[in-house]
């Protein structure tokens, strides 16, 4: 028993297993009858009925922990001011899920946009990899086309450039070759 306990000055010489009758109760631990009975209606003292006496068990006029036999219960008050922190730490938990859940439904929204960005973005690049991909394409059948037509040319102006006699010979070596 806990000498610390400013409710009870009287108590400290009651021992934690006994069972004291209710004058015996009030007596020791300064609490009137009709205290103690509604204390014990309310669960807060342990008490029990033997041969049509009602008996306290002494420890559990206290506000602290009755111990009962080998089990050591807290008193009503105790477990009411567990409870309410209990219950205090639950709503924190709820709230906290709350705001977790919120976060994960924006951070999937934000990953639905940019998942969708980014999408657009491939095709963008696809699209202008077809471009670029036609552009060469036509970028080498200009070459190839300007190519000819160069050497071509260059061929008309060896011929225009040649003395006409040359010029003769070749014709018809020519048309020797294609006979």
């Amino acid at each position: 028993m806990s000498d610390n306990n400013d409710n009870h000055s009287d108590n400290t010489d009651i021992d934690d297993n006994q069972w004291l009758t209710m004058p015996g109760a009030s007596a020791k631990s300064g609490i009137s009858e009709r205290t103690i009975q509604r204390r014990i209606k309310s669960g807060k003292i342990v008490s029990k009925l033997e041969h049509g006496c009602r008996l306290i068990l002494a420890s559990s006029l206290t506000d602290d922990v009755v111990n009962v036999g080998n089990v050591t219960v807290l008193s009503y008050d105790n477990l009411a001011e567990e409870n309410k922190q209990l219950k205090n730490h639950i709503d924190q938990l709820e709230e906290e899920l709350r705001q977790l859940r919120q976060n994960n439904d924006s951070q999937r929204q934000e990953l639905a946009t940019l998942a969708e960005e980014l999408k657009q973005a491939y095709e963008w690049l696809r699209q202008k990899d077809t471009e670029i991909e036609d552009s060469r394409q036509r970028q080498d059948a200009i070459i190839m086309t300007l190519t000819r037509q160069l050497g071509d040319a260059q061929k008309v102006l060896e011929m225009k450039t040649m003395p006409w006699w040359r010029r003769l010979r070749l014709n018809k070596s020519k048309n020797e070759n294609k006979g």
